[in-house]
């Protein structure tokens, strides 16, 4: 290998570290819990699987809109505090604080939203919300 093509490879080897560094490499999204709700019932979105422990007293919950993290909802010291937005009124915490609860869901609520919890060692996780409406009994005419 000639002097050129060695101090290419180092010159890429050196951008690829202070990217990495610089956190500008963009980190895969992992697979999103899939939560399914009827139009008009309460959708149950939990902040990390059902077997994890951890300490969920404080949380922030966003909703996914266009690449952007919109904060809709903050757990501090196990009491929820609702943010101004179009779920203002419709979020409440539902048993244990690592559950946040949707009423009168809409297809709208078809959604991507993420619980990020402020303890460390604890992942981000993604919640996606799939909204369906039951079909409704057929009729039999004569």
């Amino acid at each position: 290998m000639g002097l050129p093509k060695l101090v290419c490879v180092f010159l890429f080897a050196a951008c690829c570290c202070c990217r990495r560094a610089a956190g500008e490499e963009k980190q895969p999204v992992p697979t999103p819990d899939l939560v399914e709700a009827e139009v008009g019932s309460t959708a149950l979105l939990k902040c990390g699987p059902s077997r994890a422990s951890g300490n969920f007293s404080q949380v922030d919950w966003f909703l996914i809109h266009k690449e952007r993290q919109i904060l809709i909802f903050r757990v501090h010291q196990g009491k929820g505090q609702r943010e101004p937005g179009e779920y203002e009124h419709r979020l409440s915490l539902q048993d244990s604080v690592a559950t946040l609860a949707l009423s009168h869901v809409t297809p709208h609520d078809e959604r991507m939203f993420l619980c990020k919890s402020k303890r460390p060692r604890l992942q981000d996780h993604y919640v996606e919300l799939q909204v369906f409406k039951a079909p409704e009994e057929p009729t039999i005419q004569a």
